[in-house]
C-alpha cells in the first residue's frame, strides 16, 4: 500500500481501535491477538478519532473503510456460526446480483 491508500488504512485502523474500546469486552476478546496487533502497528498516531458515546455507531464520523473493517471483524469473530453463514450467503447473493447488473 502506498501514499493516500496507506494513509486511509492507517486512519481506519485508528478508528477501528477506538470503536473496539466501546464494544463489549467479551466480543473484543474473540478477535485474535495477531489481528489486534496488526491494527495497532498500522494505526496512525497523529490522527485523533474520538468515539462519541452520545451517538449511535451509524451516526459517528467513521470512514467507510473503518466501517467495513468493523463489519468484517464482527462477521469473522463475534457472531455465532449460524448467523455468520447467513451473512456470508447474503454477501454472495449481493455480489452475484451486482455482477448481473
Amino acid at each position: 500500500m502506498e501514499g493516500k491508500n496507506y494513509l486511509e488504512y492507517q486512519m481506519a485502523c485508528t478508528e477501528v481501535l477506538e470503536v473496539l474500546k466501546y464494544m463489549p469486552k467479551k466480543d473484543v476478546e474473540k478477535i485474535p491477538n495477531n489481528v489486534i496487533k496488526s491494527l495497532k502497528s498500522a494505526k496512525r498516531f497523529d490522527y485523533k478519532f474520538r468515539f462519541d458515546t452520545q451517538k449511535k455507531v451509524n451516526e459517528q464520523n467513521i470512514s467507510k473503510r473503518a466501517k467495513n473493517m468493523i463489519s468484517n471483524l464482527y462477521r469473522d469473530y463475534m457472531v455465532p456460526e449460524q448467523v455468520k453463514k447467513l451473512m456470508m450467503s447474503k454477501e454472495q447473493f449481493d455480489k452475484k446480483k451486482a455482477n448481473n447488473n
